[in-house]
């Protein structure tokens, strides 16, 4: 397990990654399934990162791109959960295709922990990647109710999905909306594009800290800024 609430070593990052990939590979989806069980016994379907642990990311010298990795990390002897992580790249997110375990950040985890920082950020310049309730809740709200939850949607043309590529205003942009940051998290939420095939999915938001329950869409804020644009690693051709 990580010994640090906030982010993990990168020989951790190596081993955990390495995991999932093996998982996704092996086709075992009694092992999925059970990678994703929360602890009330739901799907896992959100993951909270601490808005200090975005401005960080953010705000890091040389930063291009946000890189998103699924984790299989052990929780016991027989049993390893799925998680995320996030770490900042000096690599495009567009022509970051292949995985790397160079970071320009921490490895950042999972964490409940409140905002302590006072620092804002200003609106990344050029293009947003905002997408419509509508669509973010389809996706999420798929996620939640398939009955093919599957190694299949974790797998692309070249094989297991590592994770994705984001633009750093998918981070910074719902960041600079935030202020205050009192009692807020970054949610990052599961789900499932259905179309060609249905494949796994990441949307950004930040919400009240514990305003989900997992395993439910119930708590989506209707009026909230969506934030996709993320790029599969390693792509579908």
């Amino acid at each position: 397990m990580p010994e640090n609430p906030d982010f993990i070593t990168p020989d951790q990052y190596k081993q955990y990654t390495a995991a999932w990939e093996d998982l996704i590979t092996s086709g075992d989806n009694s092992l999925l399934q059970q990678a994703f069980q929360a602890p009330n016994g739901a799907r896992l379907n959100f993951l909270n990162f601490s808005l200090d642990q975005i401005v960080a990311l953010v705000t890091t010298a040389g930063v291009h791109s946000i890189k998103a990795r699924f984790l299989l990390v052990p929780e016991s002897a027989d049993v390893s959960r799925a998680s995320l992580t996030l770490f900042a790249s000096d690599t495009a997110a567009r022509d970051a295709a292949e995985d790397d375990a160079a970071s320009l950040s921490e490895y950042y985890v999972p964490t409940s922990a409140v905002a302590t920082t006072t620092q804002t950020v200003e609106p990344a310049p050029g293009p947003g990647t905002k997408i419509p309730y509508v669509e973010a809740q389809s996706w999420l709200t798929d996620w939640v109710n398939t009955n093919k939850f599957n190694t299949e949607i974790f797998t692309t043309d070249s094989g297991p999905l590592k994770g994705f590529n984001f633009e750093v205003s998918t981070f910074q942009d719902p960041l600079a909306a935030a202020p205050p940051y009192a009692e807020k998290s970054l949610f990052l939420n599961l789900g499932i594009i259905p179309d060609p095939e249905p494949t796994a999915a990441l949307v950004v938001y930040i919400a009240a800290l514990g305003s989900r329950t997992q395993g439910s869409v119930a708590g989506l804020p209707i009026d909230g800024a969506y934030y996709d644009g993320g790029q599969l690693c390693p792509p579908n051709h």
